[in-house]
């Protein structure tokens, strides 16, 4: 059904679509009436939210009371807290029951008053006094699909128009099949998106002040964000809306695909097109110091695989190995060992860098990380660790002369061989001991089981902190990371498969004992989400073409260098014919993956 939806971004002002039958009559006007079967628009909900939150915790409250009552045969009791100060003795239960039933109260209420405005039956300045919304997750709130069912722009005439079309006899196969169910699923708890509320403009002096005030403070729920969704009832439909152009102003109305319910980031989903774009700029800017900074700790660890070049430019090196002289073998044999674990930090960093570029989709954060992990292992684990793996020097002198660098490559790319044969190897044994015997989960769930609730099975199955989980609650598969290690074996290969003759014999094993691990964990462990919709797939594609392009410039310019002509003559070609159908692929085939026919 996802394939269906769009998400529509930066709505102009100056459109006035303020509800979700305003946006469907957009969209209806530039197709036909039947073309749009419903639109949401998201609208603030940050007191919701933190009243459904406080309903929550009144539930966790009784469900705990009511465990210890089973437990010890007895009516647990507590002092109520009055203005941080502990109040009378009051039976637990009876205490928690009422507060649920209040708390369930106010938040059906809140629910019913953004259920108005969506549907734009009422004005959206009266509902600055409420406050709830649909929780962090809004699919895991039962009540959260009664907000999502109405939507008065869907008359009976309309439901009668799609009967005869491809969607419409899906829809009516029941209410849990096409793409209308999708939005009365998801699209309508965009009412969850927000925790900060756009800034609203009155024409009076005093209620502008107080409209700011209760924006600041999150007291302002149901305004419209400048995003939306919209569910076509065709395929074709759908991907029309995404490839054409539906505002005079760039980027104004901008269309994207729409990821699945539960992929969904909230809180990107009414960020403007300004703070998008600022987001970009920080993540670039990062990355790149990133880049940079990791080159010190990369080319040192690197320069270890040599340690007896090292030792002439690190005086402690030259200190340690005179006082150990049998260090040297094992600094040499542990160096890709410290880089692995170096490397393995990257991704919460990329995590934390890619936050600001607001992707609406967990399944587009991978893909974005992915591209990151990817240039960073291409550029800092194979081609510093290559130049870097003779001496300090050598880096010094290409920083002066950044022409030498090719002359490096030239000279040390023999050399490394073993070691970043030994680095394939190391990488292939950590992460399939480390997932076989998921050391890091177990960890975390022990931590867990000491932690936090854990008087009942509802207590126990649940996170803690956020990152504690039990092992029936595992975290999605880190695919960027691991299919980054992946495009770094393809680039090791790729170069040392013409020069050093075991390398693509270790990479062929490594890659089959991989695939058995991994399709092991992907049929018992892990969960099928996040789904980018082909995204990454694409990118890791790009990645392979490039790291086949990179690798051949290398060999052929260490061939040059080397004074090898007839060699060079004849890897001329291939490069040439590599160029060409890299050319040939960036024409339109990834134009028609993106797009479904």
């Amino acid at each position: 059904p996802r394939h269906f939806t769009v998400l529509v971004r930066n709505i102009p002002a100056e459109l006035e679509i303020k509800s979700n039958a305003m946006l469907a009559a957009f969209f209806r006007k530039c197709f036909s009436d039947d073309a749009v079967l419903e639109a949401r628009l998201p609208l603030t909900s940050s007191n919701l939210n933190r009243a459904i939150s406080m309903r929550d915790r009144s539930l966790a409250d009784l469900e705990h009371s009511l465990a210890l009552l089973q437990k010890t045969g007895e009516r647990p009791t507590h002092r109520e807290q009055l203005m941080g100060m502990h109040g009378d003795e009051v039976d637990s239960i009876e205490y928690y029951t009422q507060q649920l039933e209040e708390r369930n109260a106010e938040v059906s209420r809140q629910m019913e008053a953004l259920e108005a405005i969506a549907t734009g039956s009422q004005p959206l300045s009266s509902s600055s006094n409420g406050a709830q919304t649909v929780s962090n997750d809004p699919l895991g709130d039962p009540q959260s699909s009664s907000l999502l069912e109405s939507s008065n722009e869907t008359d009976t005439k309309h439901q009668s128009r799609l009967a005869g079309s491809e969607i419409g006899n899906s829809a009516a196969c029941g209410p849990s099949s096409g793409p209308s169910h999708f939005v009365a699923k998801t699209l309508g708890t965009t009412t969850a998106v927000a925790k900060k509320a756009t800034t609203a403009v009155t024409t009076a002096a005093t209620q502008a002040a107080t409209g700011a005030v209760d924006l600041v403070m999150g007291r302002e729920d149901g305004i419209p964000y400048s995003a939306g969704f919209v569910v076509f009832s065709k395929l074709s439909t759908s991907n029309a809306a995404l490839q054409m152009i539906h505002h005079e102003t760039p980027f104004s109305m901008r269309t994207l695909e729409a990821p699945d319910p539960e992929d969904v980031v909230w809180k990107n989903v009414g960020r403007t097109h300004k703070d998008l774009q600022s987001g970009k700029v920080i993540s670039i800017a990062l990355t790149v110091t990133l880049c940079l900074v990791w080159t010190i700790p990369t080319s040192f660890i690197a320069s270890l695989s040599h340690a007896e070049d090292a030792r002439e430019d690190v005086g402690w090196l030259d200190d340690l190995f005179d006082k150990y002289p049998n260090m040297t073998a094992f600094i040499e044999l542990v160096a890709p060992l410290l880089l692995v674990i170096l490397n393995s930090i990257l991704p919460a960093i990329f995590g934390l860098i890619t936050r600001f570029e607001g992707h609406i989709g967990s399944g587009t954060v991978q893909a974005s990380k992915f591209i990151k992990l990817a240039a960073f292992m291409i550029i800092q684990t194979f081609f510093v660790s290559a130049v870097s793996g003779t001496v300090t020097q050598s880096i010094s002198s290409a920083v002066e002369d950044p022409s030498q660098i090719v002359e490096f490559l030239a000279t040390t790319l023999p050399s490394q061989g073993t070691y970043f044969v030994q680095l394939v190897i190391i990488i292939t044994v950590q992460f399939s001991s480390f997932e076989l015997l998921r050391v890091i989960p177990i960890i975390f769930a022990a931590v867990r089981g000491c932690v936090g609730p854990r008087l009942t099975e509802k207590e126990r199955s649940k996170r803690h902190w956020g990152f504690l989980r039990p092992l029936s609650d595992p975290l999605f598969f880190q695919q960027a990371f691991f299919a980054s290690q992946i495009i770094l074996f393809y680039v090791i290969l790729m170069v040392y498969c013409p020069l050093y003759p075991l390398a693509p014999l270790v990479t062929a094993i490594c890659f089959q004992v991989m695939g058995s691990v991994y399709r092991h964990q992907f049929i018992y462990i892990y969960p099928t989400k996040p789904d980018s919709g082909g995204k990454f797939l694409v990118n890791f594609v790009q990645f392979i073409l490039l790291a086949m392009f990179l690798a051949q410039l290398t060999i052929v310019g260490m061939l040059a260098l080397n004074k090898a002509p007839t060699q060079v003559a004849l890897y001329i070609p291939l490069l040439c014919i590599t160029v060409l159908f890299i050319l040939y692929m960036q024409q339109l085939h990834f134009r028609v993956a993106r797009y479904l026919p």
